[in-house]
C-alpha cells in the first residue's frame, strides 16, 4: 500500500513529457496511366486531392502486396468469407452474420500469423478494432488481449485510436481490472496509455472496480509519460472520490492535499463551457460531462462529511447547471 502511495504522489507532480519515435514504413505504389489520363491529369489534380487519403489507409483488414502487381486478367477471384467484416471497418457487417462465428475466423486467422506463422495474408492495424468490436464477453477481450504482446514481437505497433477502441470495450463489457492488467505491464504487452483511454478506464475501475484500483491506475500516469493526474479536470475529480471511499487515513491525507487542485482546476474551467445541455457535442464529451456532474455530487458530500470547506464547489455546481440537472432527475 505504501508504495502505490509513494508512486501516486509522484504521479501528482508535473513531469516532461517524453516522446519516442516510431519508424515510419513507407510504401510506394506503381501508377500506370493511359495517354488520355496523362493529358487531362493537370485538369484533374484538384478533385483527386479532395479527401487527402490513401487507399493503404482504408482499414482493410489484410494488407495486399504492392511488390510485384498483377493485371486483371490474371489475378485469380477471391472468395472472402461471408462472416469476416466488411472491407471499410465504418461500415457495419450484416446483421445476419454470427457474432461467435465471426469472432472465431478473425481470431484463428489473426492467431495464425502471430503464433502458427502460416497465416495466408498480413492483417492490416484494423484487424483489432474488429476483434474488440466482436468480443462480446470478458473471456473472449481476453483471448484477443493475450496476441497483444505477439504483435509488439512481430515489430507492430498500436495506434491511439486502438487504444481508445479497447478502453470503450473494457467499460462496455465492465472488466476494467483487464485494462488494469494491461497497462500495469507495459513491457508485456506494449499498449501506450493515452488521456483520453485513462479517462474512460478511471471512470469504469471507480464504478466496477475497487478504489485501491482507481489509486493503482492513476499511478501508471508517468510510466506513460501522460500529464500529472492532478492537472487533468475529470482523473482529478475521479481520483479524489477514489481517496475517500478508500477512507483509510493515508488516502484521507492524500485527499485533502489533493483538494486544492480540484479548485484550481474548476477555477479555470468555466461552468458554461461543461454544461450538460450543450447539443452540438461528441458523444464522449457528453458522457464525460455527465460523469463529471455525478462526482462532483458526490465530492460535495465528501467534503462535507470531513468538514472540508466547499463553498467553492457549489458555487460551480450551480453556475455549470449541475445542480440543477442533478435536482430534477
Amino acid at each position: 500500500m505504501a508504495t502505490v502511495f509513494a508512486a501516486f504522489r509522484r504521479a501528482l507532480r508535473p513531469a516532461a513529457l517524453g516522446r519516442v519515435a516510431r519508424p515510419c514504413r513507407l510504401h510506394a505504389r506503381a501508377i500506370h496511366s493511359s495517354p488520355i489520363v496523362l493529358k487531362n491529369k493537370s485538369s484533374n489534380d484538384a478533385s483527386d486531392n479532395l479527401f487527402g487519403e490513401s487507399e493503404d489507409d482504408s482499414g482493410d483488414l489484410f494488407a495486399e502486396d504492392h511488390a510485384a502487381p498483377k493485371s486483371d486478367a490474371t489475378k485469380p477471384a477471391v472468395d472472402r468469407p461471408t462472416d469476416l467484416p466488411p472491407k471499410n471497418p465504418s461500415v457495419p457487417a450484416p446483421a445476419n452474420i454470427d457474432p461467435t462465428a465471426r469472432f472465431e475466423d478473425l481470431y484463428q486467422f489473426l492467431h495464425a500469423y502471430l503464433v502458427e506463422k502460416n497465416g495466408p495474408s498480413i492483417p492490416r492495424d484494423s484487424i483489432w478494432v474488429h476483434l474488440f468490436n466482436v468480443s462480446d464477453t470478458p473471456e473472449r477481450l481476453e483471448r484477443v488481449v493475450e496476441l497483444l504482446p505477439k504483435w509488439r514481437d512481430a515489430q507492430r505497433g498500436f495506434k491511439p485510436s486502438m487504444v481508445m477502441h479497447f478502453a470503450r470495450r473494457v467499460q462496455k463489457l465492465r472488466c476494467p481490472q483487464l485494462a488494469l492488467k494491461v497497462f500495469g505491464d507495459r513491457p508485456k504487452y506494449g499498449l501506450d496509455l493515452t488521456l483520453p483511454a485513462a479517462r474512460i478506464i478511471c471512470q469504469s475501475l471507480l464504478v466496477r472496480a475497487s478504489p485501491q484500483d482507481v489509486l493503482t491506475f492513476t499511478s501508471l500516469f508517468s510510466v506513460y509519460g501522460l500529464p500529472p493526474v492532478s492537472s487533468d479536470l475529470l482523473c482529478t475529480a475521479f481520483l479524489l472520490r477514489a481517496l475517500f471511499l478508500q477512507a483509510s487515513d493515508e488516502s484521507l491525507t492524500v485527499a485533502r492535499s489533493l483538494v486544492p487542485a480540484l479548485q484550481t482546476l474548476l477555477a479555470n474551467t468555466a461552468p458554461e463551457s461543461m454544461s450538460l445541455s450543450v447539443s452540438r457535442t461528441r458523444r464522449d464529451e457528453k458522457r464525460q460531462r455527465r460523469w463529471l456532474a455525478y462526482t462532483l455530487h458526490n465530492l460535495q458530500h465528501d467534503l462535507a462529511a470531513h468538514g472540508i470547506e466547499h463553498v467553492w464547489l457549489d458555487e460551480w455546481m450551480a453556475a455549470s447547471g449541475y445542480k440543477a440537472a442533478l435536482a430534477s432527475q
